[in-house]
């Protein structure tokens, strides 16, 4: 029940994630505080209309809004973030939002950047992996005691028979390396997406800028002064002097300075007279003079008391230097002073004027991995990073499963792993006088005779193979592996094998167990019960897995047997049975399991190779037969079915008759793979 319920909300999880039917916002920045604040995680649903209070998603200038709607309609919404002052420049349309909020989870989007870095997703799907093959082993192993077998599972080959699989030193070397680099990664990956990839440091101030103003005259020997020359701060009586002469000094970034003077009195008047056009500077100092005609600035705020009629009085002379800069706002500043009939004084502000610090403001710089106090990469390259070398390590990993799981496994070791329980090493001895000894063509076939006997399999080295045995009380049933043969005469065999007829079929000099209740009367084959059993056994022993089963059914047998009579037919059913065996490879399992229909069971076995058998098989069986000087002819289709862990015995069979139908049913010799909606395939 809980899985279904846990695949129903994926199912519909994935449904609503794909048709956009929800999606999420991860908040940033301070427009919906004190609501929402940075970090946290807003799901938001899609709706067919909005009203003025939601609060909606939309994407505008390369983000993602979260604002609330405060008026507008369906072609045009009005937003506005409830921290903000002013409305969002852009009026989504309703088919522009991807919806409306419906749950708020504080801090949630920093939770959830944590959980799908990359270091947390390499380690759960190592979980994953590991809680699977552990789910996979158990299922196997309650499939064997429910069979009521002792024969563990073969046990998977350890790292280094995977990396001897690898034939290129190279290549071994090359999966070492990175498949060991899953922990740098992982350590890089852990340093660097638990912490952000940037940062705020304060901007960098310009340099300060300063203007120091001076003026200084010459005059004629008088009372009113104690020398001839006239300077800053002093005050310049209008009756010994007229022109002054202005300097301004600069300190600062290199741009561009012009000088003016403003005039300006009591009643509102002002004006502006030019003195020094725009000059540019490249350095960070500079240093300039105007004239100033004392009588001419007089004259001019006189006539402008005289046009508006309220007088001149006491004028306001402003030395304005305009500096204009690459970064910041222009710097104006100002030398004040206070123009009488009389006298031309210094007013307030003073003769150095600086501009003021700007605000201090920060600026978002990439986040750095450290080291010894030295910076070594961004955070962002180290993410990167992290992610190719996991991401190599899996794959790195992956294929050295993969190598482990479908390396080339001798024989011999194979038996040794599967049925280690089961064996026992002995020295060898003959057997006595007139014991019969009996070569079976399947090491399963030992392994059924010890469990159905409660007996061992001895077995024993030989110079080119190994030698095992089951011995009841009267017969010794033996197989090799190799080309090794029993050291004494066999005393009763069944009928030899012909030999192959071609080149590239598998050799088929063995000879057939003779048990009356597993065999075929007619042919020697395996029985329909021995088949099913063999089935049941091999789901049981691999776990379904590099297991595939054909059915052959023979077309135009119907018509031979009811032409020539029944012993013509069971030659002919005699033949297509040794030329099946011709066809397989000698470890696969023929049978007869009624009239004219075979089965063959196929082990470790890939779906290329399947494709291969098949062909062989029609192509050797479909060839004429010759009975009794007559040439008959039948054809032979196929179906087949490929295995898989979770499929049991009778399923399995089902399908390939389901395949062997859909074969049959647009013409003679065709084969057809079951694919739920099984198609024929002409071979």
């Amino acid at each position: 029940m809980v899985t279904v319920v846990l695949a129903g909300t994926l199912v519909l999880g994935g449904w609503a994630a794909l048709t956009h039917r929800i999606s999420y916002v991860v908040t940033n920045g301070v427009s919906m505080q004190p609501l929402y604040r940075a970090g946290d995680l807003v799901v938001v649903v899609r709706s067919s209309s909005y009203h003025r209070g939601q609060i909606v998603a939309y994407h505008g200038g390369g983000v993602t809004i979260l604002h609330r709607i405060i008026g507008g309609d369906a072609d045009g919404f009005t937003t506005k973030g409830d921290n903000n002052q002013s409305i969002d420049p852009g009026h989504p349309r309703a088919a522009d939002l991807l919806g409306h909020a419906v749950l708020h989870i504080p801090a949630g989007g920093i939770w959830l950047r944590r959980l799908t870095s990359p270091p947390v997703l390499a380690g759960a799907a190592f979980m994953l992996a590991m809680g699977t093959g552990t789910a996979v082993r158990h299922r196997r192993r309650r499939r064997l005691r429910m069979a009521g077998t002792n024969i563990e599972p073969p046990a998977a080959p350890g790292m280094t028979a995977a990396l001897a699989a690898l034939r290129s030193p190279r290549l071994r070397v090359a999966a070492l390396v990175l498949a060991a680099l899953g922990l740098p990664g992982a350590a890089l990956g852990i340093a660097a997406w638990t912490r952000p990839p940037s940062r705020s440091v304060p901007a960098p101030q310009p340099p300060a800028r300063t203007v120091t103003f001076s003026y200084a005259t010459t005059v004629e020997p008088t009372a009113a002064y104690d020398g001839t020359v006239v300077t800053s701060p002093d005050p310049v009586f209008r009756t010994v002097a007229n022109d002054i002469v202005v300097t301004y000094a600069y300190t600062g970034p290199p741009g561009q300075i012009s000088v003016a003077a403003r005039l300006s009195n009591a009643s509102g008047w002002h004006s502006t007279v030019p003195l020094s056009p725009g000059r540019s500077f490249s350095g960070t100092a500079y240093t300039g003079t105007v004239h100033l005609d004392l009588d001419a600035l007089q004259a001019r705020a006189d006539t402008g008391a005289e046009a508006t009629g309220m007088g001149s009085g006491e004028v306001e002379v402003a030395i304005v230097a305009r500096v204009a800069t690459a970064t910041g706002t222009p710097f104006t500043p100002a030398l004040k002073l206070k123009l009488t009939p009389a006298v031309l004084t210094v007013a307030d502000g003073g003769l150095v004027v600086t501009d003021p610090a700007p605000k201090p403001t920060s600026i978002v710089v990439p986040q750095t991995l450290a080291a010894g106090g030295r910076d070594l990469v961004r955070v962002s390259t180290a993410r990167a990073v992290s992610a190719a070398l996991l991401l190599g390590s899996l794959l790195a990993i992956a294929f050295l499963v993969a190598a482990r799981r479908y390396r080339p496994v001798a024989e011999e070791e194979d038996i040794q792993r599967r049925y280690r329980p089961l064996l026992v090493e002995v020295t060898p001895t003959a057997p006595p006088a007139g014991r019969q000894v009996v070569r079976v063509t399947k090491f399963r076939t030992l392994v059924r005779l010890a469990e159905r006997y409660s007996l061992l399999i001895t077995h024993w080295p030989t110079e080119d193979s190994t030698m095992f045995s089951v011995q009841d009380e009267s017969t010794t049933y033996w197989y090799a592996t190799g080309s090794g043969t029993w050291p004494v005469p066999i005393t009763t065999v069944a009928v030899p094998v012909a030999a192959p007829a071609h080149e590239d079929t598998p050799d088929p000099s063995h000879w057939e167990l003779s048990m009356p209740e597993a065999k075929d009367d007619v042919t020697d084959l395996a029985n329909g019960s021995l088949f099913q059993e063999e089935v049941r056994f091999a789901i049981d022993t691999t776990g379904g897995t590099r297991l595939c089963l054909m059915l052959m059914d023979l077309d135009g047998f119907t018509a031979v047997n009811d032409e020539h009579g029944r012993a013509t037919g069971d030659a002919v059913l005699i033949e297509v049975a040794e030329r099946l065996r011709r066809a397989v490879r000698p470890r696969d399992l023929v049978a007869r399991l009624e009239a004219d229909n075979f089965g063959i069971l196929l082990e470790n076995v890939g779906h290329a190779a399947v494709e291969g058998i098949a062909k062989r098989i029609l192509r050797i069986v479909n060839e004429a037969i010759s009975i009794d000087g007559r040439t008959l002819s039948v054809q032979a289709s196929l179906g087949i079915a490929q295995s898989d862990a979770a499929q049991d015995a009778a399923t399995l069979i089902e399908h390939a008759g389901a395949a062997l139908v859909a074969a049959r049913s647009t013409a003679p010799a065709q084969v057809a793979w079951f694919a739920g909606d099984t198609e024929p395939e002409s071979p």
